[in-house]
């Protein structure tokens, strides 16, 4: 290893290979002060940096041929062209939601319309809108927990003040990334198949 090839940049590379980079992150700097290499960088290798200075984040996407044909085929000529390869694997994975996460999200993405900050209680009230009664609550509050843990892992929240009096009112601030993640215009109905599911189940 010939450390004297290292990049300046380096750490903020392996951060957004990593995840989101915030601006609080130690790394934000580096980020910034070198965005145009960093972005040439991943370029090279089909790889798009997203720098949201007015929300204060940054993440790697990948250009995909489905959904809103961000590859066109010209593009795939080039790609051809330049690789031998008609298309490219997948560097940043995508991992797929389950319904309750899925939920989750849509609530999240609605109510930053609104107001950055929740409490748990909050988001206690709006995913039981898509829920039967059920028997045991103390099983459904932990359910609720785990979908809010698993939401925070993602980057969609992120816990700002721990009640230890009463957990319920632990705040939460939603990240505004969810924006670049979900469509506001298709929430609606999104929302009502999954409550008209629920409701049938």
């Amino acid at each position: 290893m010939n450390w004297n090839n290292l990049l300046p940049y380096t750490p903020a590379i392996i951060a957004l290979l990593k995840g989101v980079v915030k601006t609080n992150d130690k790394v934000w700097d580096t980020l910034k002060n070198n965005e145009a290499e960093i972005k040439m960088f991943f370029e090279r290798i089909g790889i798009v940096v997203k720098v949201r200075d007015e929300n204060g984040y940054a993440y790697l996407h990948q250009p995909d041929a489905k959904g809103d044909n961000e590859i066109t085929f010209e593009d795939k000529q080039i790609i051809k062209k330049k690789t031998g390869f008609v298309k490219l694997d997948r560097l940043i994975r995508r991992e797929p939601l389950s319904e309750a996460q899925i939920i989750l999200s849509l609530i999240l993405r609605e109510r930053l319309e609104e107001n950055e900050i929740t409490t748990k209680n909050e988001i206690y009230n709006e995913m039981m809108n898509f829920y039967n009664e059920v028997l045991d609550k103390e099983k459904q509050n932990k359910d609720f927990d785990n979908v809010i843990g698993d939401i925070v892992k993602i980057n969609f929240l992120t816990e700002l003040v721990k009640d230890e009096d009463d957990d319920m009112e632990t705040v939460y601030k939603i990240e505004k990334i969810i924006k670049d993640k979900i469509d506001i215009d298709k929430i609606k109905e999104i929302k009502q198949k999954l409550i008209q599911k629920y409701a049938t189940d």
